[in-house]
């Protein structure tokens, strides 16, 4: 470290000059004031006042000359390289099923067989079995006895005989740490001379690791990692998001990847940041012979006495033409299975359970199938699941302006579910007086608090459908209350109106709720309205994120259910906009060719939008004519489409709590590894008269003791809106959990405020594809600028770094002249001074 202290002041000549000619005059009139005081005060007196006055002129000249104080720190960086290992469950798959170049491969890595003197032999063996022929095992020169020379070649066929017997009882992930730790030369120690070396577990999770606890860690994943499911983009933004020199990244994986993520552009963003990524390979690119439950398909929560149907996908892989047993078996001791027979006719096949929803309650179930020879695992042959039945109705408040076809389907259609508690007001409809009320109510309820919304007239609603209202019937105080009932948890549908909703509006609280923006009119006034009602007017398409929506799903196949979606009859008006920016377009249309459309973005296209808002949820429908569904097929799809949404909004609504809070799990259905974010929705009055108030979540777990808590979160206020609190528990393994709310500063009342939650084991196709995924590793490698490696290319890696030494220096500099202690100084000096002069009766 240098320091210099260094005068600012003193920059310019001329100022320096200035500086010290007005310091020198001041110093001469001190001394001639001092002569003139000598003939009325002692010297003593006079000495000291001299002192303090050239002590205060000091200071004042050091002032001027802005001194500042700097150092400069020199360091030496040290690059670092990150090395993570895939653990996922995949990744304990034995690759008995591999092809004998991809074993030799990884023979050749471990050090199992190889020397300098071999090696071009090694060399033509590899290349003849990746052309799929049998290898030269003896070379030319080697010998010419014909008996010497087969004795040769079955001593070698059976030498890599038995070391590919041998690898076969490795799994993929033991022989990644083998490659780290302990071959011969384990690239850990390569890289270390390089830079310094940060190594890393990943799957679903990342989380550090130490290459003592390597073994362990491989021998057993901990339950944090997720292993269940792999997710690369994890391994890629633990490079982007490090601090310091990181000089590149090696995966070891396999390559499969179940996150859904864009992985070209993450790894895109390393390479313009200098993070190459090398992949290293691990399995076979081979699909092995193995049956496996794919995926399961199934509501989380239903109504008792719906129809909940079971969607089993299969992987069959190596078991075409044969005929397999699925069973789905209760949870239950002495449980009947219930049984189908399918016929394999390609890599997959599907089909369908019908569930029993006729008790209410926590329904659990098993899916399996037997283990066939030749199976590849035998971990993957069954799948639990679990789905909850309530004996309870969904809650639905309809408003509209008045009679149109709209509101008279939905009314008739949701009048006919017996689990639909149905409420409805209709502003403006007939009445001739004959009846002492008109056949709907007209008006709504409102309190004089709208922020009570204890109060509120959609207390207890789960689901609001807003039609063509007119601004004189739904005015800002009703609008305040609807957005309340939102942030609440409430699901609110808006649905659009040809005379009124939203065009005829200017109100900032509507804007708000709308997940669009600059709406506008589309009506069709040309010849296509004659043509049939399939194919006339604007179609209504799903999106990639719509067709991933429970509730817009009329078939569990997806090819078939977008089939439906295309033939559904047009809507011969829409109302479009530009979604915002947090909003999720879940269908859209196509415009007629030759109608202008200065809205070009298919996304600009939506008809169906959804958003969140606060605790709640908006969604958009951008037209009036769900009614036209009926045509021919009666309440087959319309109904279908209204029923599932209000289910779904009463699935998604925070129902626990008393007259101070609504509290309770953002989802009460979580799939292992996703995060429960619970909520509480505070009573203004109450928080007015408990200002301190500090609230927690506590999580027990059902199979643990009583009263032992599982884990504690802290609610904290949400930014803008004191009144919601809200927290997260990450990493929650599967079971049932109890939600309980707790507070210090406060009196919740006597009855304990609690919700429920389960967690169950995610439905991935982690086991259902084993192959490796080389395409995608070489894409990666690509994309961030780095190379794929095999198993025994390893000697080639260290080479991609360079000793990394860079020196780096830090200059810091503190300004002395304008900090409080020199103001302090001066101070003191001045009034001393002026109190020595008084006190000896001086002016």
């Amino acid at each position: 470290m240098t320091r210099h202290l260094v005068f600012q002041g003193a920059d310019s000549v001329l100022v320096l000059c200035c500086h010290l000619g007005a310091i020198g005059l001041t110093l001469l009139l001190i001394v001639l004031l001092l002569r003139y005081e000598r003939q009325l005060v002692s010297a003593t007196i006079g000495n000291w006042l001299l002192v303090l006055r050239i002590s205060v002129l000091a200071v004042v000249l050091m002032t001027l000359l802005q001194p500042v104080l700097s150092w400069t720190l020199d360091q030496k960086r040290t690059g670092r390289i990150l090395v993570g290992i895939d653990l996922s469950d995949s990744m304990g798959t034995t690759d008995v099923h591999a092809m004998r170049a991809e074993k030799l491969r990884w023979a050749r890595g471990l050090g199992m067989i190889g020397n300098p003197s071999i090696d071009a032999r090694l060399d033509r063996w590899q290349q003849a079995f990746e052309e799929h022929r049998e290898p030269e095992w003896v070379d030319p020169d080697e010998s010419t006895d014909d008996d010497r020379r087969a004795a040769l070649e079955q001593s070698r066929r059976n030498q890599l005989l038995a070391i590919f017997r041998e690898l076969d009882g490795l799994s993929r992930k033991e022989i990644a740490r083998r490659l780290l730790t302990t071959v011969p030369n384990p690239l850990l120690d390569e890289l270390k001379p390089l830079a310094k070396i940060e190594l890393f577990a990943f799957a679903g999770k990342t989380e550090a690791a130490e290459r003592e606890q390597l073994e362990q860690l491989v021998a057993n994943p901990s339950a944090s990692l997720v292993t269940g499911t792999t997710d690369l983009s994890q391994a890629l933004v633990a490079g982007g998001s490090t601090s310091g020199e990181v000089m590149g990244v090696i995966l070891f994986t396999e390559g499969r990847d179940l996150s859904g993520k864009a992985l070209a552009p993450l790894a895109t963003s390393l390479k313009a940041s200098n993070i190459p990524v090398y992949p290293v390979m691990l399995g076979s690119t081979f699909r092995p012979k193995d049956l496996s439950i794919g995926s399961l398909e199934y509501p989380q929560a239903v109504y008792k006495s719906d129809h909940p149907q079971l969607k089993v996908t299969l992987t069959t892989v190596g078991f075409e033409g044969q005929t397999l047993d699925v069973e789905l078996v209760p949870d239950i001791p002495d449980a009947q299975p219930l049984k189908k027979t399918v016929k394999v006719t390609g890599p997959a096949v599907t089909l369908e359970f019908d569930l029993d929803a006729t008790e209410v309650g926590r329904k659990a179930f098993v899916v399996r199938t037997p283990v066939l020879e030749g199976e590849t695992r035998d971990d993957n042959n069954s799948r639990s699941f679990a789905f909850t039945v309530v004996d309870d109705r969904a809650k639905v408040f309809v408003l509209d302006g008045d009679a149109r076809w709209e509101f008279r389907y939905l009314e008739a259609a949701m009048s006919r579910d017996e689990r639909v508690d149905l409420q409805r007001v209709l502003f403006q409809q007939p009445y001739l007086g004959i009846l002492p009320e008109p056949f709907f109510p007209r008006t709504v309820v409102v309190p004089e608090d709208v922020s009570d919304t204890a109060k509120s007239p959609f207390a207890n609603i789960d689901l609001v459908v807003l039609g063509d209202v007119s601004p004189l019937d739904l005015n800002d105080q009703l609008l305040q209350i609807l957005r309340e009932f939102v942030t609440d948890g409430g699901t609110l549908v808006i649905s659009a109106g040809k005379r009124w909703m939203p065009l005829g509006y200017r109100s900032p609280i509507l804007d708000q709720l709308l997940p669009l923006t600059n709406p506008r009119s589309i009506q069709l006034m040309d010849r296509s309205g004659e043509a049939a009602p399939s194919l006339r007017g604007l179609p209504v398409q799903l999106t990639v994120d719509g067709e991933q929506q429970s509730m817009l799903q009329f078939s569990a196949d997806p090819v078939e259910n977008q089939s439906i979606w295309k033939g559904l009859p047009g809507q011969m008006s829409a109302i479009l906009g530009d979604p915002k920016p947090a909003a999720t377009v879940w269908a859209t249309t196509v415009m007629p060719q030759g109608q202008a459309d200065p809205l070009a973005a298919d996304r600009k296209h939506g008809l169906i939008i959804h958003q969140h808002l606060g605790s709640g949820q908006v969604l958009w429908i951008g037209f009036d004519g769900t009614w036209r569904w009926r045509q021919r097929v009666g309440d087959t799809y319309h109904h279908r489409f209204w029923g599932q949404l209000a289910r779904w909004a009463a699935a998604n609504k925070v129902t626990a709590g008393n007259e101070f809070v609504r509290f309770g799990p953002e989802r009460p259905d979580l799939e292992l590894g996703q995060d429960a974010v619970v909520r509480a929705r505070w009573m203004a009055p109450f928080l007015q008269k408990y200002p301190k108030l500090k609230a927690h979540a506590e999580f027990f777990r059902s199979t643990d003791p009583p009263g032992k808590s599982f884990t504690t979160v802290e609610l904290s206020p949400a930014v803008g809106n004191p009144l919601q609190h809200s927290g997260k528990a990450v990493s929650l393994p599967a079971g049932e959990y109890r939600v309980a709310l707790t507070t210090e500063n406060a009196d919740l009342g006597p009855k304990p405020v609690e919700a429920t939650l389960y967690v169950h084991d995610r439905p991935s196709q982690e086991l259902s594809e084993l192959s490796a995924n080389r395409d995608l590793l070489t894409q990666i490698a690509d994309s961030s600028g780095g190379r794929l490696f095999m198993a025994d290319e390893l000697r080639d890696l260290p080479r991609q770094f360079k000793t990394f030494d860079g020196n780096v220096s830090y200059y810091e500099e503190t300004p002395l002249w304008d900090r409080w202690p020199w103001l302090v100084l001066l101070c003191a000096l001045m009034t001393t001074e002026w109190i020595l002069r008084k006190v000896n009766g001086l002016p």
